[in-house]
């Protein structure tokens, strides 16, 4: 019952097991009341079935989110599963490529077929990635993996990957980057690059002939981060306005049709949507059909102090340092596309180069070489070889300066020094070391031999390798050998356990999923029965990226993971990485 209000007014409700009235008694003046009854029965059996309906909606909810979840952790669990048995025999198949193209006395054509190998290799990667990508973000199991880098590198690397398939048909890459120098942020490498990888592949995929140009700036900066703009631009044959709404939907593509040109699994553009949000930016196209496409992203990026100077970067550092005590240094250089003609020459400008451009050789008049006949210790040439005639050309023009560079797409030129196209900053450098001073700033650290980042090294280092398919074992071990340390293999967790406890290692590479007993299981073994001065560093060798597995290996104690498909030149980085941590190392 509800007590009388300040108007005078109370109610009640009166029921049995059928019936419900209620009664409102209202206030009429000194001694007068007003009593309405009304019957609220069918009122108040309409509540009762709705409540009734909303619990079984409410349970029914509850069902289909359990069975929802249970859904996605077999679809996990599946796609994990088959990634480690895809990428297993596939780890094989590139670290054998891998160590073959490092062999010496190779002919031009072994070399080609070894590289198209292991482009074919890695686009296969790229569609396992794509498929297990999806099903992380599906199930919001996607992390990112932040380091501190220098922006430009991951762009520049980026480009290579896509470098091959360019090449193939004839299209120019061109870096058009306007970054500050030296500019460091926190960035999960990986994902960066898949984003920027995914891009000019389609820009190659769509494009027959032209250029694809990678843009990168700085529009803002919000304290201790910036938000960057970067775009990929191709001339390719545009988006059809059929396609333009669906393009961002996953299994999505521009042609359909049995007939389809072009290969991939539509999910390329949606991944790089969602990664791109997930670094706090977002994405989206300009396009006109027949004429190309422009895809822009940005990200917000911690913008951090530079990281401690790798030999390589000391060793640019130099060559800069070097080249700008030189004065009046003059550079002409010949490109036929004006957008890698302004690139070049932007790079020259900012070493201080005074440059002159040009179309074709041709065009070089006498007026022109006339400043390189008083200063030719300091004048170099730089030019496209498009052509045989061009490179003749240039060869005649060689008395006016005391280098010519020939910049290619990929071609071998044994007559001349070479700078491959398009033209990365370190490359830039080393092409000018050798010129100016003989290649001795930059020969230690961008030589052939190995260099520790750490100025240690890894000979001696005793490492116990349990990986339980031979084929794979035979590859890292190969890896391991070519790095100089001590190696013992096993092919289960147990017999892992058993040499530990028999013999000292510095370092266990422990594949997770092995008979017997897998790697986690072992791992936990170790660091719950080995004393504490016998303990080593555990590196996980696996192919499941999903989250939940990261954690799994992390919270048995292991240090570090790897990635399968692995390669020689990620083994030694994540291995002086942590070398310094090893006693007596």
């Amino acid at each position: 019952m509800r007590k009388a209000d300040d108007k005078g007014e109370s109610f009640f409700t009166i029921h049995n097991a059928e019936n419900y009235l209620q009664v409102l008694c209202r206030s009429m003046g000194e001694s007068e009341y007003s009593i309405t009854c009304s019957d609220v029965s069918d009122i108040k059996i309409l509540e009762k079935e709705l409540m009734k309906q909303k619990e079984a909606l409410e349970h029914r909810v509850e069902e289909q989110t359990r069975e929802l979840k249970s859904a996605l952790e077999v679809k996990s669990r599946f796609l994990a599963t088959m990634s480690h048995e895809i990428r297993t025999p596939l780890s094989g198949v590139m670290g054998s490529l891998s160590h073959l193209s490092e062999m010496e006395n190779l002919s031009i054509e072994s070399k080609e077929m070894l590289r198209i190998g292991q482009v074919c290799g890695e686009q296969l990667l790229y569609v396992i990635n794509d498929v297990l990508d999806l099903s992380k973000i599906e199930a919001n199991q996607l992390v990112l993996d932040k380091e501190t880098l220098f922006l430009e590198e991951v762009l520049e690397e980026s480009m290579d990957i896509i470098n091959v398939q360019a090449e193939k048909k004839g299209i120019d890459l061109i870096f058009n980057l306007n970054l500050p120098p030296h500019f460091a942020v926190s960035v999960d490498n990986c994902r960066m690059k898949q984003i920027v990888i995914n891009l000019l592949s389609n820009s190659v995929k769509f494009t027959q002939k032209g250029e694809i140009v990678l843009s990168a700036e700085v529009i803002e900066r919000v304290h201790k981060y910036a938000i960057i703009q970067i775009s990929v631009k191709d001339s390719g044959s545009g988006i059809p306005d059929e396609f333009r709404s669906n393009i961002f939907t996953p299994f999505s593509q521009g042609d359909t049709s049995t007939t389809r040109r072009f290969g991939g699994t539509g999910l390329g553009l949606s991944i790089s949507k969602r990664l791109a949000e997930l670094f706090g930016g977002k994405m989206w196209f300009e396009t006109t059909v027949g004429k190309g496409t422009e895809f822009f992203f940005t990200v917000k990026l911690k913008v951090v102090p530079s990281p401690s100077m790798h030999i390589k970067h000391m060793a640019l550092e130099r060559i800069e340092s070097h080249l700008s005590s030189i004065e009046e240094k003059r550079a002409l250089v010949v490109e036929r596309n004006a957008k890698q003609l302004e690139s070049l020459k932007g790079k020259l400008e900012k070493l201080g180069f005074s440059v002159i451009g040009f179309k074709s050789t041709s065009e070089i008049t006498e007026e022109n070489l006339k400043p390189t006949e008083l200063g030719k210790e300091k004048s170099v040439l730089f030019v496209r070889g498009h052509s045989e005639e061009e490179i003749e050309a240039a060869n005649k023009l060689s008395p006016h300066f005391k280098s010519v560079i020939i910049c290619t797409n990929g071609r071998i030129i044994t007559t001349k020094q070479t700078l491959r196209c398009p033209t990365k900053r370190y490359q830039l450098l080393l092409a000018l070391d050798q010129t100016f001073f003989e290649g001795k700033l930059g020969s230690e650290a961008f030589g052939k031999k190995i260099i520790p980042q750490n100025g240690v090294g890894l000979k001696g280092l005793r490492v116990l390798l349990a990986e339980d398919n031979l084929l794979n074992q035979k590859v890292i071990k190969r890896m391991l050998d070519n790095l100089e340390v001590q190696v013992t293999a096993v092919d289960n967790g147990k017999k892992a356990v058993e040499a530990v406890q028999n013999q000292d290692f510095d370092l266990i590479l422990m594949d997770c999923m092995m008979p017997e007993m897998g790697g986690i299981e072992a791992t936990k073994y170790i660091r719950e029965n080995l004393p504490k001065e016998k303990q080593m560093l555990i590196f996980a060798l696996t192919a499941d990226v999903f989250e939940d597995n990261k954690k799994k290996c992390m919270n048995a104690g292991m240090n570090e993971i790897l990635l399968k498909p692995i390669d020689q030149s990620q083994l030694r980085s994540t291995l002086e990485k942590w070398i310094v941590s090893i006693p007596n190392k």
